[in-house]
């Protein structure tokens, strides 16, 4: 939608040729001074970025936290176009409120085959 392109968001590329099913998983952590209302959402486009599917949400952070996401991902297309972004959804608005990914990683399972991991 034209609300969630004006929201600061981060976007990858992934080649996924061939993959069936991925698990998304990264750290995080923020400032002070976020609120509970700042929503912070991990998304897939599996059609060069035509349309976004929310893999996962981050809510509920109230001050300095961290924490783990992990998310599966099925019924992949397998596609080389395939985008994951990583968007401020709700709220972030003071310059002093942050979010921080880190050690982030993509298991991948492609058909037939066991899941492995590429950072």
């Amino acid at each position: 939608s034209s609300s969630a392109r004006s929201r600061p968001a981060v976007i990858r590329s992934v080649d996924l040729t061939g993959v069936v099913s991925a698990k998304i998983s990264f750290s995080y952590s923020t400032s002070d001074e976020v609120e509970s209302r700042d929503t912070f959402v991990v998304e897939i486009s599996q059609n060069g970025g035509e349309d976004f599917q929310t893999v996962g949400t981050i809510t509920n952070l109230v001050g300095a936290v961290a924490g783990r996401f992990n998310a599966k991902v099925s019924d992949l297309k397998g596609r080389a176009d395939t985008l994951l972004r990583f968007r401020l959804a709700v709220g972030f608005k003071g310059n002093d409120e942050n979010i921080i990914v880190s050690d982030f990683r993509i298991s991948l399972c492609l058909s037939g085959e066991a899941m492995s991991t590429v950072a």
